[in-house]
């Protein structure tokens, strides 16, 4: 679920759909249990450099995420903050005869810091989830942010090879539905720590 508003809490929508736990919810350990992350990397659609991790225990995630104008992502623009649970599903094959494993992300929470200034005033002049109210570098719950709909289940797929995750690619199936599951894994990896 990606947003065209280039300024419009940017990035949220298009958190990965990263997690998994234990296969209906039993919170076993997992290839995907413990922490991963994804270097700073440019993202040619939301024009836009970003650095992502998270951590897996049992059925449950926390995410995190910053965008940056910089090349080594050291000047944040805005940061994401995401926790929820998830699910394991079955063995499928794609198309290109590679097997992933589904996976089902439900976020419970989600928060956002903005650090640029024009991002504050774009956010408060449209009401981004209305809020006229936010700050520079306050942290915000979005959670229930209808307009967002960031707390729906996504659904997604990955597979592992080695010490690398790969995570289905959102042009080829948005994860919004079970039938629109990405049949498709993304180019880029996380790393494990």
């Amino acid at each position: 679920m990606k947003t065209s508003h280039k300024l419009l809490i940017p990035f949220i929508c298009t958190l990965p759909l990263i997690g998994c736990g234990g296969s209906g919810g039993s919170g076993q350990a997992t290839e995907l249990e413990g922490s991963w992350k994804l270097g700073c990397n440019y993202d040619v659609e939301d024009e836009r450099y970003g650095t992502e991790s998270f951590a897996i225990s049992g059925s449950s995630y926390a995410f995190e995420a910053s965008g940056s104008d910089y090349d080594d992502c050291s000047i944040p623009r805005f940061s994401v903050r995401e926790r929820g649970s998830l699910l394991i599903g079955e063995e499928m094959i794609l198309n290109s005869g590679i097997t992933v494993k589904k996976l089902d992300v439900t976020p419970n929470e989600v928060f956002v810091t903005l650090s640029a200034d024009e991002l504050v005033v774009y956010n408060n002049n449209n009401t981004t989830c209305g809020r006229s109210n936010w700050q520079k570098d306050i942290e915000v719950d979005v959670s229930n942010c209808a307009a967002l709909n960031l707390t729906a289940t996504k659904y997604d797929i990955y597979t592992i090879d080695g010490n690398n995750a790969f995570f289905g690619d959102n042009d080829f199936g948005d994860g919004s539905s079970e039938s629109s599951r990405p049949t498709q894994l993304e180019d880029k990896f996380y790393s494990k720590l």
